[in-house]
């Protein structure tokens, strides 16, 4: 697929990534696309209005994951923050209807070196204000849907906003934190790992229009 180490600063947007122009599935032996010690780098739209549908990115069919967002100790080691995955389409076709799920995780977060963190990502809207609703990625058909990893000891995995996004139809959770099936609330959510464990919400009422 693609592979951007070390570089901040880049647009990764348009693309066709694991399938063939007839829907074929074409993966990749690796994943989709993967961001590795690289902050600050746009997969997606921008929501800005402007050619925001010729922005998204589909990504499927590949052999690992469809997204990667990693710090490993490998090339030069720094953060990987700052990131955003937008409008995309991971795990199908443009028309939603074919299975093409990658085998790993849609979109997946690894803070794999002591030292560095993968933090304060955005995997869907930012929610300001301005294209909101064209920034929430679908994510189908994959092993699970977005999977934050449990950080190696002394490194950090928190503030990753995970919003808007349209999953289901994932092997595994929608949302996992911590790669090891659901995790308990905890009472006031004090608790540490990746993206801090966060509390699933609870709904208590329901409503119909």
């Amino acid at each position: 697929g693609l592979l951007v180490a070390a570089s901040d600063n880049n647009v990764i947007a348009g693309n066709t990534i694991g399938i063939d122009a007839a829907n074929n599935a074409a993966g990749n032996v690796q994943h989709g696309v993967g961001l590795l010690n690289s902050s600050n780098t746009r997969i997606g739209t921008d929501g800005n209005g402007v050619s925001d549908n010729f922005e998204t990115n589909i990504i499927s069919s590949n052999n690992a994951g469809g997204i990667g967002i990693v710090a490993y100790n490998f090339f030069t080691n720094a953060n990987s923050n700052n990131n955003t995955v937008a409008g995309n389409i991971i795990g199908t076709d443009a028309s939603l209807t074919l299975d093409r799920g990658n085998i790993g995780a849609g979109v997946f977060l690894n803070a794999g070196n002591a030292t560095y963190a993968v933090s304060d990502n955005i995997i869907g809207s930012n929610y300001d204000g301005s294209g909101d609703n064209v920034e929430g990625n679908v994510i189908t058909n994959n092993d699970t849907g977005i999977n934050i990893m449990p950080p190696v000891p002394t490194a950090t995995s928190t503030g990753n906003k995970i919003s808007r996004n349209s999953i289901f139809g994932n092997a595994q959770l929608g949302i996992e934190l911590g790669a090891d099936g659901v995790s308990i609330n905890d009472d006031g959510d004090a608790d540490v790992g990746s993206n801090d464990l966060f509390n699933a919400p609870v709904l208590l009422t329901t409503q119909v229009n």
